[in-house]
């Protein structure tokens, strides 16, 4: 069963914006509505590469630990 506690701490790491999304607002508001845009994709862009190589390592991860079974 999950805790009170667990469910009280997921919602306010959900909740709490990253840096991506600080930066992106702020340059929607200093610069402007494109500039915001641009932003965005380049966040975007940024994490791509990140979110292939942890892809790539739990599938690494999993064949090994299906090998060893």
């Amino acid at each position: 069963m999950i805790s009170i506690e667990f469910l009280v701490t997921s919602l306010v790491v959900v909740l709490i914006p990253g840096t991506g999304v600080l930066y992106t607002i702020a340059t929607g508001l200093f610069i402007g509505k494109r500039a915001s845009v641009v932003a965005a994709l380049g966040c975007t862009l940024g994490i791509l590469p990140a979110l292939l190589a942890s892809t790539l390592g739990l599938v690494a991860l999993f064949h090994t630990s299906a090998i060893a079974f």
